[in-house]
């Protein structure tokens, strides 16, 4: 499981990385480090007015394919939507 960060990562960071950690900027954003070396984007949120407060996840595309500025942007909708009780995952289909 990645862990919380007190400040973001850069985009040269990102490249660095060698296991999954949160990206920072946006909670609950992660880079997914495979044992292959691939980076992928991953978003944990809870849906507000969720009785269960079920942690979902959303997948954003791979890096360096899919910008770290460009997941961030995602990450803020994808927020916003799970803050007012709309599913992400669902939005985007």
């Amino acid at each position: 499981m990645a862990q919380a960060r007190t400040r973001p990562l850069t985009d040269r960071e990102v490249r660095a990385l060698q296991k999954s950690t949160a990206v920072g900027g946006v909670p609950g954003l992660e880079c997914v480090v495979s044992t292959s070396g691939t980076k992928s984007w991953r978003f944990l949120y809870r849906l507000a007015g969720d009785p269960a407060a079920k942690r979902r996840s959303i997948g954003f595309g791979r890096y360096p394919a899919v910008s770290l500025q460009e997941t961030r942007a995602r990450a803020l909708e994808a927020q916003r939507l799970a803050a007012n009780g709309e599913d992400p995952k669902l939005c985007r289909r």
